[in-house]
């Protein structure tokens, strides 16, 4: 997911989906921006400390998250793209 929401459907049903696949037993956890519902969830200063990725547990959605460094684009409008995610995908 581009963002995680308290609201919105397709971020709601990620969630839901990540805390099903714990349920039955498997390793899953969601893979997500810095941003929920357009606002920073963390610094960014923090997940660049990290080497471009947090990974947390998120007390609000009841799953383990991992937040990787992003930003907001201008084009397409409403877009979040995520920064040297082929990296951070050879990390995790």
């Amino acid at each position: 997911m581009y963002q995680t929401s308290l609201t919105k459907g397709q971020e709601l049903v990620a969630e839901r989906m990540v805390r099903e696949f714990r349920r039955q037993g498997y390793d899953a956890f969601l893979i997500t921006s810095i941003y929920e519902d357009w606002e920073p969830a963390l610094p960014i200063e923090e997940v660049t400390a990290r080497g471009g990725f947090v990974h947390l547990y998120d007390d609000r959605m009841r799953i383990p998250v991992i937040r990787v460094d992003s930003y907001q684009g201008t084009w397409p409008p409403r877009r979040i793209f995520f920064r040297n995610f082929i990296d951070v995908l050879k990390h995790i």
